[in-house]
């Protein structure tokens, strides 16, 4: 019992470590891109970390994924 309890803990904990590096390692490059490129282009402020963060999951809402897969018949 403790030794499944152990296990469990340390997939959650791995999958969260994971998610982390996942979102620093997209959110990064995201905001470092749009802070060279947007204010001097077109005047727009500088982001935070969390502003682009905010700003990735709102795109992903409004502006979903388009999957290339075709369905045959």
């Amino acid at each position: 019992m403790i030794d499944t309890f152990g296990k469990g803990v340390g997939t959650l904990i791995g999958t969260m470590l994971v998610v982390t590096g996942f979102i620093i390692l997209i959110t990064y490059p995201t905001m470092w891109l749009w802070n060279w490129l947007m204010p001097t282009t077109f005047g727009l402020p500088e982001l935070t970390f969390w502003q682009t963060f905010g700003l990735m999951i709102l795109t992903r809402l409004i502006l979903p994924t388009i999957s290339n897969s075709t369905k045959s018949n």
